[in-house]
């Protein structure tokens, strides 16, 4: 039984721990973007890619910290207008050409290019896009995101702020 309890507090120990040690974040500014997606049909909307101020990010790793909350901006934005049970992801970038570059290969999976081959002229090939994906846009002026401020934060909000 003691041997029971000193696990438990050895295990409670080291997760109070390990969440105080992921709070680590700094305020920064970037770029984000989001993609809703749905499993029920082939309709992909993606955002602009956005200009973001005062976002937490992760100090070591450079991942923005409460992403979830993000997501559910969009995926609240996208049940408004008549769209729900949308999967909905964003993407963060810290400069404007890693972001654009994170996505035009997301929209390149979704905008496929095929090779259609003429009876008459087999040796030529002709390149043309076909959307796999019915692909729609949301304008900034219809959706931005909003900057969040995590838990974490708010209960240590002594850390610093990158410029």
């Amino acid at each position: 039984m003691l041997m029971k309890l000193y696990k438990i507090a050895l295990l409670s120990i080291f997760l109070f721990t390990s969440l105080t040690l992921s709070a680590a974040g700094v305020k920064t500014n970037g770029f984000i973007f989001g993609i809703a997606a749905s499993f029920n049909d082939s309709t992909v909307y993606f955002t602009e890619v956005q200009p973001i101020s005062d976002v937490w990010i992760d100090a070591k790793q450079k991942y923005l910290l409460s992403r979830d909350e993000y997501a559910y901006q969009l995926r609240d934005y996208m049940t408004k207008q008549g769209e729900p049970h949308r999967t909905c992801i964003v993407i963060f970038a810290d400069s404007r050409k890693a972001i654009e570059k994170k996505y035009l290969a997301i929209k390149k999976k979704y905008v496929r290019q095929s090779k259609e081959q003429t009876k008459k002229k087999k040796k030529k090939a002709s390149t043309k896009k076909v959307n796999t994906f019915d692909v729609r846009y949301i304008e900034p002026s219809m959706f931005s995101f909003k900057a969040v401020t995590p838990y974490e934060m708010t209960i240590a909000p002594t850390q610093t702020e990158k410029k």
